[in-house]
């Protein structure tokens, strides 16, 4: 599990214009969905390294201060007291509350908001008040909520203020909008629009946008010239503190995807992103020092032990690997079956078939062929094919089941559908036998 999608602390209203009025912005980050890389053969249990998505569906809210700078400081609460009502202000500038004759007056960009004993005035909409002591406006999103006493008496839609804001330039309200029709928040899904939305606000200066827009040319890249721009905008993200940006502009030098392969600025990049916290990074990281020339495994396993602490599922399950094959940290093979399982509880898929075979073969656990066949059955329904093998098989044998000959060609064909070498040897195998047969127990199927 990634780290997020969280919102930051909403940024200062000024009492000016909506253009004047900063507020959160969002930063996409990856998913993730494992690139995996068998080391063993069909027998036995597999070493599975996991690399980065390279095309993850699209990016997920989250939030980030504009790069190179901190998260704002939210604003003091302002109160004033007027004819014996105590209004307190919310996420704004010094000076948006005022008092005036026998009421107060709340200025929030191009909207004002008047406040009497017995009424209250938005824009000129008016709601009868009675006997309320306090009233607390809330400006630190996009909108505005007012409360008397606890209850909500007035409110201006978060969604008309981003469009407010973004009609006149500001350009984290830019990206906020661009990221809504990246993601379908609350808008229709509209790619292009929020491209032209992220470049308006890359183009301003705004380092996120720049990492945003670049994220999503990479994702729609149909040519490498659009791969090529993608990382020109990531570079810029990059080279402005941006720790997503750097660890999408890593992945492009390791693969060569937009750019000539480089794996020293690869390296890098994932380590500027890495600093700065971000886990996948540590990740891919800590596999390029795995499988360096000159590897450097403790390092590489402390870097995966540090990705999993921070929430990320692949971390933990290559975390699990080192442990598993004692790769830069002493082996302890029960300890790793931990880690498979908060990485399988994350949704990945390697430490699920991991988790199949070890208690199908009773390797660092007490043999359980029940168990396995359910932790199998998860990792084929998310797609993997040798998982597909290995029900099949179970199958075959009646191992932890029933025998069941059709089930066993089913899981074969589906492992065979999904690229399993040994699923699609078994399949043709047992369709070699006499079909009363079944593929008896002389012939073993491929593992």
């Amino acid at each position: 599990m990634t780290k997020g999608p969280h919102r930051q602390r909403p940024g200062v209203r000024r009492c000016g214009s909506a253009a004047a009025r900063p507020s959160r912005d969002g930063r996409a980050r990856l998913p993730a969905s494992p690139w995996r890389r068998r080391l063993a053969g069909f027998g036995g249990l597999a070493a599975l390294i996991v690399l980065a998505a390279l095309l993850p569906a699209h990016p997920a809210i989250a939030g980030a201060a504009p790069a190179g700078k901190p998260a704002p400081e939210p604003a003091a609460a302002q109160a004033t007291t007027a004819a014996g009502v105590t209004v307190t202000l919310l996420g704004a500038d010094a000076g948006c509350l005022q008092t005036a004759g026998d009421g107060a007056l709340v200025s929030i960009g191009s909207h004002r908001l008047v406040i009497l004993p017995d009424a209250l005035s938005l824009d000129g909409a008016k709601t009868r008040l009675s006997g309320v002591r306090n009233v607390v406006v809330d400006a630190s999103g996009w909108g505005l909520v007012v409360t008397a006493d606890g209850r909500q008496v007035a409110a201006l839609d978060p969604l008309a203020g981003l469009r407010e804001a973004a009609a006149q330039g500001n350009t984290l309200a830019l990206n906020d909008l661009a990221l809504r029709y990246a993601t379908g928040d609350g808008v229709p899904r509209q790619p292009a629009r929020a491209e032209e939305l992220y470049r308006r606000a890359a183009e301003a200066g705004l380092a996120v946008a720049a990492g945003n827009l670049g994220l999503l040319l990479w994702q729609a890249a149909g040519t490498p010239a659009d791969r090529a721009e993608a990382v020109r905008w990531l570079k810029v993200a990059a080279s402005a503190g941006e720790a997503t940006a750097a660890t999408r502009l890593g992945l492009a030098y390791e693969i060569g995807s937009g750019i000539q392969r480089d794996l020293g600025e690869a390296r890098r990049w994932y380590e500027a992103a890495a600093g700065a916290g971000d886990p996948l990074a540590m990740n891919n990281l800590a596999n390029l020092l795995k499988f360096a020339d000159r590897p450097d495994l403790p390092r590489a396993a402390a870097l995966h032990l540090a990705a999993a602490e921070n929430g990320l599922a692949v971390g933990a399950a290559n975390y699990g690997f080192d442990l598993w094959h004692g790769e830069g940290v002493a082996a302890d093979r029960g300890e790793a079956l931990a880690w498979f399982e908060t990485a399988a509880k994350g949704g990945a898929t390697p430490a699920l078939l991991m988790l199949g075979e070890a208690h199908r073969d009773g390797e660092g656990t007490a043999r359980d062929p029940a168990l396995a066949a359910r932790w199998l059955a998860l990792a084929a329904e998310a797609g993997n094919g040798e998982a597909a093998n290995f029900l099949g098989t179970m199958h075959l044998a009646g191992d932890g089941m029933p025998r069941d000959p059709a089930a066993a060609r089913r899981y074969f064909s589906l492992a065979a559908m999904r690229g399993s070498a040994a699923g699609r040897r078994n399949l043709e195998a047992l369709a070699a036998l006499p079909s009363e047969a079944g593929g008896s127990t002389e012939h073993r199927a491929a593992r």
